[in-house]
């Protein structure tokens, strides 16, 4: 029991962890002050390929052969919120597929995830007054996936086909990073690799070994980066601010 509140307590700090910067008050997608939860979100759309780790997974330090034999499509969507030109907070739900293969096991999984994660972009932490086309970025994070797990047992003569599914969501936590070029002022194109760790041993329905099986994605996409949410209201705030400034009286100089 103290083993398993231990664990739940650290859970609950990651959570709090990652969901307390998105009260902190933002900046817009240069270096200008903003005080509104309206402005600075982006949304990226990716795909490429995740890659399996794991009891069954043969090729895990040869990086070309992974991407080769042990993987298959995934894709994402990330929404994101940027605090300020550094720190930016993200959720995302994703969609993979896993395989591997020993001696006479094959696993086939489909998996679906979404997480909740912190990035952090260098460029911006070591120049942040240059104005920089490229970006490179660290991102970590935590979430929950499910799966659905086709085990086959090859033999002479046949095969035998065994599933597993989740129950329940399990607990995943994973880092990355990668790289963003902006091709214009609205739209990046994004390469990132990140490491998934999954919080038990029944993806592959193989136990074998002490550890925990785990994924990566490579991936490939486009981030559209929407300055203001509600135009609408911007709009209205910059007219009344005007106004504002219209309505203020004019004194006149000592003489």
């Amino acid at each position: 029991m103290e083993g398993e509140k231990k664990y739940v307590n650290k859970k609950r700090s990651l959570i709090w962890l990652l969901i307390l910067p998105i009260f902190v008050m933002g900046q817009d997608w240069t270096t200008k002050d903003i005080k509104t939860f309206n402005q600075n979100w982006g949304v990226n759309v990716n795909a490429g390929l995740t890659s399996y780790y794991g009891d069954l997974s043969i090729y895990d330090n040869d990086f070309v052969a992974k991407l080769q034999h042990e993987s298959r499509l995934g894709m994402s969507a990330i929404l994101t919120k940027k605090l300020d030109p550094t720190f930016s907070f993200s959720a995302q739900v994703m969609f993979g597929q896993l395989k591997g293969q020993k001696n006479n096991l094959e696993m086939r999984s489909a998996i679906f995830e979404y997480n909740l994660h912190m990035r952090l972009n260098f460029v911006e932490m070591f120049s942040p007054n240059r104005y920089r086309k490229v970006g490179i970025t660290g991102f970590a994070g935590i979430g929950n996936f499910v799966f659905a797990t086709s085990l086959y047992e090859y033999y002479e003569g046949g095969v035998n086909v065994t599933n597993f599914n989740a129950r329940v969501p399990e607990f995943i936590y994973f880092f990355g990073g990668g790289v963003n070029y902006m091709l214009s002022n609205d739209i990046d194109i994004t390469l990132e690799l990140s490491i998934k760790q999954f919080e038990n041993d029944k993806v592959d329905g193989v136990v074998a070994n002490s550890g925990y099986d785990y994924y990566s994605y490579f991936s490939m996409g486009f981030t559209y980066k929407i300055n203001s949410i509600f135009p609408g209201q911007s709009k209205r705030k910059a007219r009344l601010t005007q106004l504002q400034e219209r309505q203020k009286p004019h004194y006149r100089p000592n003489m």
